[in-house]
């Protein structure tokens, strides 16, 4: 368990319970504000928004490994020679061998993206639940300060 009661990273969704004042409650992804004054509302934003810089930063280092393997498979494509020209039935069967290996190194590259672009869209979808609660916290405070 991460700060505030977060699943660490790769564990998807914020884990059961309240943070500190107990003013904000999350399962999984939804997230539930129990206040009935204003000034609970304001602590209530307060504490949203550092959940929200936590996971900003989570966000942050999940985008820093992206475009570390990006930038590995960017060296290997420039190392890469061309294609194999001409020479007929021989050429036709080596080409389509370094087709296969560059199908094949372009798969295993998706394979090896698309997790951190998982953890990268939960991040954000968990970003966006804690902003619409600040707007509707951020009402209340207003409607009955």
């Amino acid at each position: 368990m991460g700060l505030f009661g977060r699943k660490k990273k790769g564990q998807g969704g914020f884990a059961k319970g309240k943070t500190a004042s107990g003013l904000v409650s999350f399962d999984g992804d939804r997230i539930r504000a129990n206040v009935k004054s204003a000034s609970e509302a304001k602590m209530a934003i307060k504490e949203l928004r550092v959940m929200k810089k936590a996971l900003s930063a989570d966000k942050k280092a999940v985008a820093s490994r992206l475009s570390e393997i990006r930038a590995q498979r960017q060296v290997k494509l420039g190392k890469r020679g061309s294609m194999m020209r001409g020479g007929k039935g021989l050429g036709r069967f080596v080409r389509s061998v370094q087709s296969a290996s560059r199908d094949s190194e372009r798969a295993s590259h998706a394979t090896a993206v698309a997790p951190y672009e998982e953890e990268k869209t939960r991040i954000e979808r968990k970003m966006i639940a804690i902003d619409q609660m600040i707007a509707k916290l951020e009402a209340h405070s207003i409607q009955y300060e």
